[in-house]
């Protein structure tokens, strides 16, 4: 039996985000400087997408962040950010989660010790937390990191996370919510941060359940560049202590934007199924 969601613009993004063709990173819509340098490149001239990861990393936007029980120093996006869109990611990561089979949910991911079981429950988690940060609805949803835990989902999740994936993406649709302070994961943070860091979550881990199950993934060049506006600004003490990110994984000259972001954040763009650690 389908949910009774009325047809409101969540429950048209859940409706219209069954397969779709691959689009792909264009080539020219990023160009070819290295992620990896601190010199995140930007869209082009007209884009509301800058780069910003240089001025990041001179320390002027830097913030106490954290993500689990770690106090790590980590920039926030500067006051003069644009509001992103998180639709696209939003509708693939539906899509992902349609494409998992039961038997895949206990297959490693490129997070290391984390089942697909227990990262599909953690998208459940910070959907819910990111949401509530947007609409400044601070409390026990907000007060501590989204849970990663197989065990934890719920028989009709295959239903009821992609309804929270989708009110995600409709909560930041709001230029309320990237104004103003707000909280997620224990962290008091600007709106403007949290909502860089809701896309990052949909993208980085978008991409973790793509390469885990087999499935295709796609991310457009300002997803890209506005991920790793957050990526490469994280010091190396933050990532050498685990957490988020880990240490840059070098990627080839000529490697696709989105193998530099996702080298940018220490994973391996060449990670299968087959090469995870046992």
């Amino acid at each position: 039996m389908p949910l009774p969601v009325a047809e409101s613009s969540v429950a048209r993004l859940i409706r219209t985000s069954g397969p779709r063709r691959r689009v792909g990173v264009t080539v020219g819509a990023v160009t070819d400087r290295s992620f990896a340098s601190g010199e995140c490149v930007g869209i082009d001239a007209n884009s509301a997408v800058r780069s910003r990861a240089s001025d990041f990393l001179r320390g002027d936007e830097f913030r106490a962040a954290k993500w689990s029980t770690l106090r790590r120093d980590v920039p926030v996006v500067p006051k003069e950010s644009t509001v992103l869109d998180l639709e696209p990611a939003a509708r693939q990561m539906i899509r992902l989660l349609d494409g998992i089979t039961d038997d895949q949910l206990s297959a490693p991911t490129p997070c290391e010790a984390t089942t697909l079981g227990a990262l599909v429950d953690h998208v459940a988690g910070f959907s819910a937390g990111f949401t509530a940060a947007a609409n400044k609805n601070l409390g026990p949803g907000t007060a501590g990191p989204p849970s990663a835990d197989g065990s934890r989902l719920p028989a009709d999740w295959r239903q009821s996370i992609p309804v929270r994936v989708a009110a995600l993406a409709e909560a930041w649709r709001e230029p309320g919510a990237w104004t103003g302070m707000t909280q997620v994961g224990g962290v008091d943070l600007p709106g403007e941060a949290a909502g860089a860091f809701a896309l990052d979550e949909l993208v980085i881990h978008g991409w973790d359940i793509a390469r885990a199950s087999g499935q295709p993934f796609d991310c457009d060049g300002p997803a890209i560049v506005a991920c790793a506006d957050v990526v490469a600004s994280t010091p190396d003490a933050v990532r050498d202590a685990g957490g988020l990110f880990g240490a840059v994984v070098a990627v080839p000259d000529g490697a696709s934007p989105l193998d530099r972001l996702v080298g940018l954040t220490g994973r391996d763009p060449g990670w299968t199924p087959s090469s995870a650690r046992p």
